[in-house]
């Protein structure tokens, strides 16, 4: 009797083992296929528009839902030398008295610098402030 109860345990649980194994791999492919409507939806959408914005907006928009986000912005670089400033061109979750306010970003900032220079850093944004010793903050190589 008792060997009949270990060979059904170990049966019992071979049988959690493929479950879980299965249950795994179908959250995979539950993620993948996600991602793949997403790509198909940016595709799309980018043969529909000519707009640059509207891409980079729809682009963007996938992108944070993706990582799970509230905000995002894309800058791009206009100008030249001293002159040159980083443009918002699109953005998500952001007050447009922000967005005014911060439109554009002169170069010469020094975070601005260490973006273009590839030393970049993850800041949290708590009541209007940026910090860098925040819980969490980490330097990017």
């Amino acid at each position: 009797m008792r060997l009949a109860f270990d060979h059904l345990l170990s049966i019992s649980i071979g049988i959690a083992m493929v479950v879980l194994v299965l249950e795994s791999a179908r959250a995979r492919s539950d993620e993948l296929n996600d991602k793949m409507r997403r790509l198909s939806l940016l595709t799309a959408a980018s043969t529909q528009t000519l707009s640059v914005r509207d891409v980079l907006e729809q682009v963007l928009g996938h992108l944070v839902e993706s990582l799970g986000a509230t905000h995002g912005i894309v800058r791009l670089l206009e100008g030249q030398d001293k002159a040159a400033q980083l443009v918002a061109r699109a953005s998500v979750g952001f007050q447009q008295a922000y967005l005014q306010k911060h439109e554009r970003v002169a170069v010469a900032e020094p975070w601005v610098q260490r973006v273009l220079q590839k030393d970049c850093c993850l800041c949290v944004w708590t009541k209007g402030w940026i910090r860098e010793n925040a819980p969490g903050w980490k330097r990017a190589a």
